[in-house]
């Protein structure tokens, strides 16, 4: 009602003054018209030249900009780029492109029965270890001295300082932030800056990515440690599990700091996953919904090295490409110094996460080594084996294809080789990150 009545006194003032508007445009169009063109002419040339003022000082806005993609050399992400380590955990995942949401539709092709001529996409396989001591804490030698070890004699394609946090001070903690700057080279060495907060009943755990350390004194439980890694977002991963009686509060599923923990040590030190030490306790996080990938690590005091490694799969080496395979969990650990193995399906890497299919699906697993390998399985839910491929006797290589009709859960492949030349026991293992199935 409002607005019609508003139409109706409109319409009634428009009539009273048609006879004065069609005066005054009689006398508009007479006198006027000369001077209205060459004032439009005048105000045309004006908009022109404002206009491409504009475009330059936007291109002049735009062009010195720089996206930056790096990290921050001592370990920290760049707080000028768009990773920084306030947001690493919610940020990297789209970017990686390794997580599907749920209820997206996907591509997955069922009846694959060969791969492309690359089926690494152009990455390439990197070893190292995410779990080492020096002398700032209980180990030997500097971060200078660990560095400089693990890249010219251990060599290792990266190498992570943990100092336990208890046991360092700041000064301490920027020597290592100073030597993981000079040390770390793309496409030669990554060094990396941690630390380890431990606890003699709960556990320890491995934090990166952070400009902080902190200790058991300020953090002196699960749930405050919890919470300063997810304020912080750090990345973490659960050291040598079950060797402390709490056993991070059993592995239950904190989901407020799920995403922040990436990693779950399958080995330790000696303590190899052949040992059977802890990877069962593998299994019981991805059963109690953990996204965790196995890693294989020295946790080294001094400066010696088994055949233990921790292997990430990225476009190159360097910092970021580590930070991106470690939020995307592709990453495995082997007992094996050089073992290389792809786990995907389709475009999907071990470490992504993906619908629920209504068809079988196909999974692509390759392992390329130089020992005899003996046993190729894929393990789902309660650490269940659900398909095995024995190879031909003195395999060194692989190539195998299974095809499954997933269930909801997790996939993740386990190979298993005699061991001829690491003095490592009678069998070496490895296992991969899994794909995830929602």
């Amino acid at each position: 009602m409002l607005r019609e009545g508003v139409g109706n006194g409109m319409k009634a003032k428009k009539n009273k003054f048609i006879p004065f508007l069609f005066l005054l445009a009689l006398v508009f169009v007479v006198f006027g018209c000369r001077h209205v063109d060459a004032s439009m002419m005048h105000s045309n040339d004006d908009s022109v030249s404002g206009s491409t003022n504009s475009t330059d000082a936007d291109s002049d806005a735009t062009g010195d900009s720089e996206t930056s993609g790096d990290v921050d050399s001592d370990g920290d992400t760049d707080a000028d780029g768009d990773s920084d380590s306030q947001s690493e955990d919610t940020d990297t995942d789209e970017d990686s492109g390794s997580d599907v949401d749920s209820d997206t539709d996907i591509d997955i092709d069922t009846d694959t029965d060969t791969e492309t001529d690359d089926p690494l996409g152009g990455m390439q396989f990197y070893f190292g270890n995410f779990h080492s001591h020096t002398g700032n804490s209980d180990g030997m030698g500097t971060p200078h001295e660990a560095f400089a070890w693990a890249r010219d004699i251990a060599g290792f394609d990266f190498y992570a300082v943990t100092d336990h946090g208890y046991m360092i001070n700041d000064a301490e903690w920027d020597e290592a932030g100073r030597a993981a700057e000079f040390y770390n080279e793309t496409g030669v060495f990554v060094a990396l800056r941690g630390f380890e907060w431990t606890h003699p009943a709960v556990g320890d755990i491995c934090a990166f990515w952070t400009h902080e350390y902190i200790d058991r004194v300020l953090a002196p439980d699960l749930d405050l440690i919890y919470d300063w890694i997810d304020a912080v977002g750090a990345l973490a991963q659960f050291n040598h599990p079950g060797r402390e009686p709490d056993l991070f509060n059993y592995l239950t599923i904190d989901k407020d700091v799920a995403d922040n923990f990436y990693a779950i040590e399958t080995g330790n030190k000696d303590q190899g996953i052949n040992d059977g030490t802890y990877i069962n306790y593998y299994s019981i996080a991805l059963d109690r919904g953990w996204r965790v990938a196995p890693t294989n690590n020295q946790d080294n005091h001094s400066l010696k090295a088994n055949s233990h490694r921790s292997v990430y799969i990225g476009h190159t080496l360097s910092k970021w490409s580590l930070f991106e395979a470690m939020k995307a969990r592709r990453i495995y650990a082997t007992d094996d110094p050089n073992m290389k193995i792809i786990f995907k399906t389709d475009a999907f890497w071990m470490g992504s996460e993906l619908p629920l299919p209504s068809r079988p699906i196909t999974f692509f697993v390759q392992v390329i080594d130089d020992e005899p390998i003996t046993l190729v399985e894929i393990i789902s839910n309660g650490g269940i084996t659900v398909a095995e491929f024995k190879p031909e006797a003195n395999a060194t290589s692989v190539t195998w294809q299974p095809k499954l009709q997933p269930k909801r859960g997790y996939y993740y492949v386990q190979v298993t080789e005699k061991d001829v030349f690491d003095d490592d026991g009678e069998y070496q293992l490895a296992v991969t990150a899994p794909i995830w199935i929602n």
